[in-house]
């Protein structure tokens, strides 16, 4: 079993990824929903797997259309 911390974009994500990195196994990588400017989580995902290679990332995304709906990649 896998432990991923729910990771939210911010400004400062790599700090908070060198805090948590040996904490955990990888990150669950979402979009910012906080309306502030924030890096996509696809792109934080791919630099997160670049600068930590032994630590999963996964991006995923939340999409309402007539129910919530979860999407990961």
């Amino acid at each position: 079993m896998k432990i991923l911390n729910e990771f939210v974009p911010t400004r400062k994500f790599f700090k908070l990824a060198d805090e948590l990195k040996d904490l955990v196994d990888g990150w669950n990588v979402t979009d910012s929903a906080a309306g502030f400017p924030a890096p996509s989580g696809v792109v934080v995902s791919c630099l997160l797997k670049n600068k930590y290679p032994e630590n999963m990332s996964v991006q995923s995304s939340s999409s309402t259309i007539k129910a919530q709906l979860k999407l990961e990649a």
